[in-house]
């Protein structure tokens, strides 16, 4: 999932994925109803650990790569607590040129 905006002349305009420090600072403390406004519908929810789960939303900052998966954490009070990150698959080390 992209996330994606209106221009003003009605055409759509794809936006990359966030950094995963704007994924926090955008969803921390906030209801489910709060998050799913910022980041949309999730493709899983709730379960026995209270979270939701959400495909390519966010990047590495190291990297630069689209996390596959970012897994938003509801407490008791049901506001967000943590927000927990997949890495991107680690590419394997090149071959040494011989």
């Amino acid at each position: 999932m992209f996330l994606a905006e209106y221009t003003p002349d009605e055409e759509v305009q794809v936006l990359p994925p966030r950094t995963r420090d704007e994924v926090r600072q955008q969803v921390a403390g906030r209801t489910r109803e709060e998050v799913r406004g910022v980041l949309g519908r999730p493709i899983a929810e709730d379960g026995p650990n209270r979270h939701w789960d959400y495909r390519n939303m966010s990047r590495d900052p190291a990297t630069g790569r689209t996390d596959p998966m970012l897994h938003v954490h509801f407490g008791p009070d049901e506001r967000v607590f943590e927000v927990e990150f997949d890495p991107p698959e680690q590419l394997p080390p090149r071959p040494a040129d011989e």
